[in-house]
C-alpha cells in the first residue's frame, strides 16, 4: 500500500512519515503522518490510501484531515480576581457565558490556599500554580466533550477524606502533589487522567482509572512520579483501548500495594524505582 497527503489548498503542511504494522490496535496498517508548524497555516488534506491485493485489484481509501489554529489566552490575577476559591468559580462561569468555545484558556493562579472545591461544569480551562497553590478540597472536571485540562505544578492536600481530583474528562497532571486523600486522582467514566512528574503520598488510594466509559488513549506515558505510603498506590479498575501505560522512572516506596490491576490492563513496570531495589 501506499499513502499520501495531498493539500486542498495552501503548501505541504501534512506529510506522510511512515506506515507501520501497528502493535497495540485493531487495525491491519498504520501511517504516522505529520504536521510542520513553522508553516503556521491552516488548511485541509485529503489523506489517499492506494491499495494492492493481491489478486490485482486496486482499492483506494480517502479521509480529510483538517488542521485549524487554536489560540491560547493565559489570565492571571491582574486580570481577573483569583485569591479565593469563590472567585475563581465565579470566573469559570463567566468563561462558560462569554468566552469562545474555540479557545483554550489558562489560569495562571497566585500562591495561596483554596479552601473549597473548584468544579468545571460547563467550561474546562487549565490550570498552573505558582509556589504554594493549594486545593484543600475536590477539584471536578465534568466537562464531556470539551478539551482535556492540564494541571500543572498544582498542590492538593486534604484531611484523609474525600477526593483530590475527581474527572469524567480527560486532565493532564504535570508536577502535582496529591496528599492525605482518601483518593488522591480520580478518573472515572469518559475520563482519561494523566500523571507525569507527580507525588502522591499518604493517600488510601493515590490513583484511581476507573473509566468505564468509551475514551480513547490520550497519553500513555505515566512516568517520573513517587507513590509513597499510600494504601494503593495505583489502581487500575476499567481503562478502554489497547495502549500500554509506561511507568518509567517512578518510585514506589511505604505502599501497601503498588498497583492493583483488575482490569488486567496492560503496563509496563519493568523500570520502576521500589524500595526494594
Amino acid at each position: 500500500c501506499e499513502v499520501t497527503a495531498v493539500p486542498r489548498e495552501g503548501g505541504e503542511f501534512l506529510q506522510i512519515d511512515e506506515t507501520f504494522l501497528p502493535e497495540q490496535s485493531n487495525a491491519a496498517f498504520e501511517a504516522a503522518p505529520s504536521y510542520h508548524a513553522g508553516q503556521a497555516k491552516e488548511g485541509t488534506a485529503d489523506i489517499i490510501w492506494t491499495i494492492y491485493l493481491k489478486n490485482g485489484d486496486t482499492l483506494r481509501l480517502r479521509h480529510t484531515v483538517k488542521i485549524t489554529r487554536i489560540p491560547v489566552v493565559t489570565l492571571t490575577e491582574n486580570d481577573y480576581p483569583m485569591a479565593t476559591v469563590e472567585e475563581l468559580n465565579t470566573l469559570l462561569d463567566t468563561l462558560a457565558r462569554e468566552a469562545d468555545q474555540n479557545t483554550i484558556y489558562v489560569l495562571s493562579l497566585p500562591s495561596v490556599t483554596y479552601e473549597g472545591g473548584l468544579t468545571m461544569k460547563n467550561f474546562c480551562c487549565d490550570l498552573v500554580g505558582s509556589e504554594d497553590t493549594t486545593f484543600t478540597d475536590t477539584v471536578t472536571i465534568a466537562t464531556r466533550g470539551i478539551h482535556p485540562s492540564n494541571i500543572t505544578n498544582v498542590r492538593f492536600v486534604g484531611d484523609g477524606t474525600g477526593i483530590g481530583l475527581s474527572a469524567s474528562e480527560g486532565a493532564f497532571l504535570h508536577r502535582c502533589t496529591f496528599e492525605n486523600w482518601e483518593i488522591g486522582a480520580y478518573g472515572g467514566l469518559g475520563s482519561w487522567v494523566n500523571a507525569t512528574g507527580c507525588t502522591f503520598r499518604s493517600n488510601g488510594v493515590g490513583l484511581w482509572l476507573d473509566n468505564r466509559g468509551g475514551a480513547t488513549c490520550s497519553g500513555s506515558y505515566y512516568g517520573d512520579s513517587v507513590y509513597e505510603d499510600n494504601g494503593t498506590a495505583v489502581r487500575i479498575a476499567a481503562m478502554p483501548g489497547t495502549e500500554t501505560l509506561d511507568f518509567n522512572n517512578c518510585v514506589f516506596r511505604g505502599n501497601g500495594v503498588n498497583v492493583e490491576n483488575t482490569a488486567g490492563y496492560a503496563v509496563d513496570l519493568s523500570q520502576i524505582v521500589t524500595a526494594d531495589n
